[in-house]
């Protein structure tokens, strides 16, 4: 049989086990499948360590609320990043679906605009007309939209 590890909460149960004094060393020992004498050990190196607690240097306080300050920081950070990562999302799917209508907008207005032209009786001849402020080559729009919106 292999040598047996303890994880130091397990220790410090057993420990406590035999300091409030409710049984015998022996007994708890035996209660645990561990030797007396490893519990007078770990109970030794507890008492020797317990003043520890009390002791802590302002350094090891200043380190424990410099990690715990950062724990809170990155998950706030984390969460600003997922924040940020659905938010960017949502706007790329919105601004496809804009360019989908304004595409479709720019297909009809260009073809009644082409429709009109074919159907007056002045322009018939020629290609090029004015809509609004806007000089029109209808040959060169209607070939360009047919590329556009037709491959």
């Amino acid at each position: 049989m292999g040598k047996r590890t303890f994880t130091a909460e397990y220790k410090t149960q057993v420990v406590l086990e035999v300091l409030r004094e409710e049984r015998q060393l022996g007994e708890i020992a035996a209660g645990h499948g561990i030797s007396p004498n490893q519990l007078r050990n770990w109970k030794r190196e507890f008492l020797e360590n317990a003043a520890r607690v009390f002791n802590e240097s302002k350094q090891e306080k200043d380190i424990r609320a410099k990690e715990k300050e950062l724990k809170a920081e990155r998950a706030e950070l984390l969460s600003t990043i997922g924040q940020l990562a659905m938010e960017r999302d949502w706007l790329k799917k919105s601004i496809e679906a804009i360019l989908l209508y304004l595409n479709s907008l720019l297909y009809i207005y260009f073809t009644m605009i082409i429709k009109i032209h074919n159907q007056s009786s002045d322009n018939q001849s020629s290609c090029e007309a004015k809509v609004g402020f806007f000089d029109f080559d209808f040959c060169q729009l209607s070939l360009w939209l047919r590329q556009l919106f037709h491959q």
